[in-house]
């Protein structure tokens, strides 16, 4: 199985939709993806990552799965010492963060306290067992440090979904996730 992370488009957040550029990026993506064995496409409920999907799914007749669990991932605020109110946790000055030797670790991240006194981790959890469930579904099982493959296939499994969003799904094949599995 072969899969494949998508972030949308050039974003106009203001209108959840994509600027011109997004618009062109999502055609010449269409073109990369025609060219694989896609099986299925799982797309986020934003319309910016619906928009980016859209010339793929038009061109190839396939599948689509919308999932709210693809949304940004920043439906979470953490509380940060130099805010007086709440923020996104993908918002945090790298000024900060970079002071947080922890944070980039793969197994201490959630320990640092802004993470560990939030609903982030819950959340990080939340959708690797959604991504699991759909790595399931295509035959392919979790087994603590790894898959086993109850179904063997050459399919091409597309997530199109946001920066964050990807950022979670590529950390869930770190050891921090998979020590919570055993």
């Amino acid at each position: 199985m072969k899969i494949v992370i998508v972030r949308h488009g050039d974003p106009d957040y203001a209108i959840d939709g994509l600027t011109a550029k997004g618009q062109r990026e999502a055609e010449l993506l269409s073109d990369r993806l025609c060219k694989e064995n896609i099986k299925k496409i799982y797309c986020s409920t934003l319309g910016r990552a619906k928009l980016t999907a859209e010339p793929t799914l038009k061109k190839l007749k396939i599948d689509v799965e919308y999932c709210s669990w693809l949304r940004e991932f920043s439906y979470e605020t953490v509380s940060l010492p130099y805010l007086k109110e709440r923020d996104c946790c993908w918002d945090i000055l790298p000024s900060y963060i970079n002071g947080l030797g922890s944070i980039y670790s793969p197994t201490d991240w959630m320990t640092t306290d802004f993470i560990k006194n939030s609903g982030v981790y819950n959340a990080y959890l939340d959708v690797c067992r959604e991504f699991d469930r759909v790595l399931e579904s295509h035959g392919y099982k979790r087994d603590k440090y790894n898959y086993i493959v109850e179904r063997p296939n050459h399919d091409t499994l597309v997530f199109v979904c946001h920066f964050g969003l990807t950022a979670v799904l590529l950390s869930q094949f770190t050891d921090n996730y998979k020590e919570l599995l055993l």
